[in-house]
């Protein structure tokens, strides 16, 4: 399950284009031919701030993927559900300041406008491939980082109810031929 939520928060947040200078969540693909995604790294959650040196191992704006611990129940024919919470590490770096007068304000608080357009991208999103389902996403919480330098690390919580059929036997196709007709009469 949490693959597939992982491959599937990638392929909605790349949906996140800059239009006219403002990162915008784009659904249709037309529409997003020739714009630039907002979303340059999407990866696993590894502590990535803390292993920052003097370079940037990764481009920004990026989104690291954390799962909370989750807790299964099983709803029976070995199908499990659960709350599953993801923090979504959204990195930036600027070293503008937002105080009033500064001609670079804009730019120091860009990064709220990039979590907006993620809360577009995920805000309803939901996903079914009959076999794993995550209900409609849910705004969970928000962290914003307040103590940081040329990279800020701010962190929005998403909560989605999933239910996962993996560990049942899917029905089998059948190798034999199916014959429609009349039986002969005696």
């Amino acid at each position: 399950m949490r693959k597939t939520l992982f491959s599937v928060l990638e392929q909605r947040l790349k949906q996140v284009v800059w239009i006219d200078g403002v990162p915008t969540f784009e659904p249709d693909a037309e529409k997003r031919t020739g714009k630039h995604p907002v979303f340059l790294h999407f990866d696993l959650w590894n502590e990535n701030i803390a292993q920052l040196t003097k370079q940037r191992p990764f481009p920004t704006p990026a989104v690291f993927c954390e799962f909370e611990p989750i807790r299964w129940g099983y709803v029976g024919l070995r199908v499990r559900e659960a709350d599953i919470v993801l923090r979504l590490h959204v990195i930036t770096t600027t070293v503008a300041t937002a105080e009033a007068g500064n001609r670079y304000r804009d730019k120091a608080l860009e990064r709220f406008d990039i979590i907006d357009a993620l809360t577009q991208a995920l805000l309803g999103f939901s996903y079914d491939d009959g076999i794993r389902q995550a209900g409609t996403m849910r705004a969970y919480e928000s962290e914003t980082d307040h103590d940081h330098g040329e990279v800020c690390e701010d962190i929005e919580s998403w909560v989605t109810h999933c239910r996962d059929a993996s560990g049942c036997d899917l029905p089998q196709p059948t190798t034999q031929p199916l014959r429609l007709g009349i039986s002969p009469a005696k």
